[in-house]
């Protein structure tokens, strides 16, 4: 599934990785294909799919590793559909509960950025 999310070949990651998810929620990969199902909308352009399937990761993985980036890029998804204070919250929260992550330095940079405009 992430083979074909890397081909562009969305569609069928989509599938591939809903497939995935479905079939074996329990698995320890489960909560990384959530996020790169959340990351096929995104990269799609359908932010509103996007957000619901993000959250998704936080919601039934607590413990995944992809939160800070499933946060942060609900965030984009927020800024792209033009909510800056849904994207200002989001950000917040990367910083503030995962100051340590990638993440949080990119999430800064995103508020020093809404803050310009």
């Amino acid at each position: 599934a992430f083979g074909l999310l890397k081909q562009a070949n969305y569609p069928a990651a989509e599938a591939a990785l809903r497939a995935f998810v479905e079939q074996h929620p329990k698995d320890a990969m489960a909560g990384n294909a959530q996020y790169w199902l959340g990351e096929t909308y995104y990269l799609k352009g359908d932010y509103e799919k996007a957000i619901v399937e993000l959250d998704k990761v936080a919601a039934h993985y607590p413990n995944n590793n992809k939160i800070p980036s499933a946060v942060f890029k609900q965030g984009l998804s927020f800024e792209k559909l033009g909510s800056k204070k849904d994207a200002t919250a989001l950000y917040k929260k990367v910083v503030e509960k995962y100051p340590k992550s990638p993440e949080a330095a990119a999430a800064k940079k995103r508020l020093k950025a809404i803050k310009g405009r």
